[in-house]
């Protein structure tokens, strides 16, 4: 769905509850080098996709993310909490 926001927005067919989980933010693992140039890039084009993983790797699902990047994950006014879980 279009929002008046720049980009999409995406809104769930039924309730979700605080504590739920709603899926896997899925993207390209990327260096927090390779973030900070992406995002400089990105506050151009006002489309942020970037999450912040630990102290050394962020995920960019900008060009291979799933749904849930679409989720208001807004750090002024966050609707849902991030549980980063580590698969190796």
């Amino acid at each position: 769905m279009s929002t008046v926001c720049p980009g999409w927005g995406l809104f769930a067919l039924e309730s979700i509850h605080k504590g739920d989980y709603i899926g896997p933010y899925c993207g390209e693992v990327v260096y927090d080098a390779e973030a900070d140039k992406r995002g400089e890039w990105d506050q151009y084009e006002k489309l942020f996709y970037l999450f912040s993983v630990d102290d050394e790797h962020a995920i960019d699902a900008k060009y291979f993310g799933n749904k849930q990047r679409f989720i208001n994950h807004s750090a002024s006014n966050p609707n849902c909490q991030p549980s980063v879980l580590s698969s190796r």
